[in-house]
């Protein structure tokens, strides 16, 4: 199986350090490798006559604002992160959802932003959608969910390559966009509007057939057939046993003692852990936690999880879909775990209210940021490194919590 592309410069510039490979040899295999990457993307994108990728995309803008003044266009694009700025901290009340919603569906400066970031001018960040698709096609996938869609740019690489394509976004506007650049290229496609809730929120491009439930009858949506691919997913990873090495890995060992010793002299009362597995991490929360709900997707992670853990009184493990949890009804929480779920570890006390609060301006891209603008602290970080199988990782730790100001309602 051809190795991804982080995986070849990683091995390359291994040859580096070890005086196999010289940088200007680096620099010259990365450009080619690159180059691959930045055809493939092009080559979905590029519409019509046009044969540069900032001239198409920006045409393109053009034609959807009604403009054919292309200067006009690359200005609104070059400032477009500036003027978001202004608009967030002209109208927007942080702690008010509707607020943040309206900000969304009424400003166009996001659509500016994110077009102009995928002609490639800026950098080539936007190539990690190929790495995706290569990884698609290495795992058989044949659906895509786009969680927080943009202007649709992930969509129409997935479409143009044969599969089945959901795009979500909370912001009408970028949502109606993506369909609008989908549409002409006449690219199948299904829309969820994040606002919105149950079959209301599911629309479909004219050349799409998507399944929907209505009123608890008929069919399973889309939402609710991609939270069951994850349940099985992961459910067949666990029937095969400790898939991860969670119970044997001394690396794993490690680096929940680091996470734990983070949260050092507090004695917490009710605790989440989201995404537990088979409870390695709920164990040793439950020395500093008086009652734990700990759940995951997988039955068999949880079924696991209930025998190892028949000690464990104060715990409660769940098989639940965090997308799907009512988190809130089950609160108040102080203190929520996410280790591993979310791809990097977040310790958040009294996480009530981020729900709310999700959406900020684009320039805001990691979840560290996320929670740092929506009223917490940060109280401690650290990097863990460590080798697991024989790669290197490094992991931010970072413990976050609720500002005096931002405190009250669950928490």
């Amino acid at each position: 199986m051809e190795k991804l592309l982080p995986d070849q410069l990683k091995a390359l510039w291994q040859a580096v350090d070890q005086k196999q490979l010289t940088v200007d040899a680096f620099m010259s295999e990365q450009d080619r490798l690159l180059a691959a990457y930045r055809q493939t993307w092009e080559q979905a994108l590029l519409l019509g006559r046009y044969k540069g990728l900032s001239e198409s995309l920006l045409a393109e803008l053009g034609s959807y604002m009604g403009c054919a003044d292309m200067a006009e266009i690359q200005g609104q694009c070059v400032h477009a992160v500036a003027t978001l700025k202004a608009e967030w901290h002209g109208k927007v009340n942080p702690s008010d959802r509707q607020s943040i919603e309206q900000f969304y569906d009424a400003s166009q400066a996001t659509i500016y932003d994110l077009m102009w970031w995928h002609t490639l001018c800026d950098d080539a960040s936007p190539l990690a959608y190929v790495t995706a698709l290569h990884f698609t096609r290495q795992q058989g996938c044949r659906s895509y969910l786009d969680f927080g869609t943009g202007v649709g740019s992930g969509g129409i690489l997935f479409a143009r390559h044969g599969l089945e394509v959901t795009l979500a976004d909370i912001s009408s506007t970028l949502l109606g966009f993506s369909q609008w650049r989908l549409d002409r290229r006449r690219l199948p496609a299904a829309y969820v509007d994040l606002k919105m809730s149950g079959c209301g929120a599911i629309r479909c491009s004219k050349n799409r057939k998507v399944c929907k439930r209505a009123c608890g009858r008929g069919p399973m949506t889309e939402r609710a057939l991609i939270g069951q691919k994850a349940r099985e997913f992961c459910d067949m990873l666990w029937q095969q046993g400790d898939f991860w090495n969670f119970g044997s890995s001394e690396y794993e060992r490690v680096r929940c003692a680091r996470l734990l010793t983070i949260l050092a002299g507090r004695r917490y009362t009710r605790a989440l852990e989201i995404g537990c597995g088979a409870g390695y991490f709920t164990r040793l929360l439950a020395g500093i936690a008086d009652q734990i709900v700990a759940f995951d997707i997988a039955p068999a992670a949880i079924a696991r999880a209930r025998t190892l853990g028949t000690d464990l009184r104060q715990v409660e493990f769940r098989v639940a879909n965090a997308m799907d949890y009512e988190w809130r009804a089950d609160g108040p929480w102080d203190l929520v775990v996410c280790s591993d779920t979310i791809g990097r570890l977040l310790l958040a006390n009294t996480m009530d209210e981020v729900e709310d609060k999700l959406l900020l301006p684009y320039g805001i891209r990691t979840y560290r940021d996320l929670f740092l603008h929506v009223g917490y602290r940060l109280e401690a970080e650290e990097i863990f490194r460590g080798t697991k199988n024989g790669v290197d990782f490094e992991i931010l730790i970072s413990l976050f919590v609720k500002a005096p100001a931002a405190a009250g309602g669950d928490g």
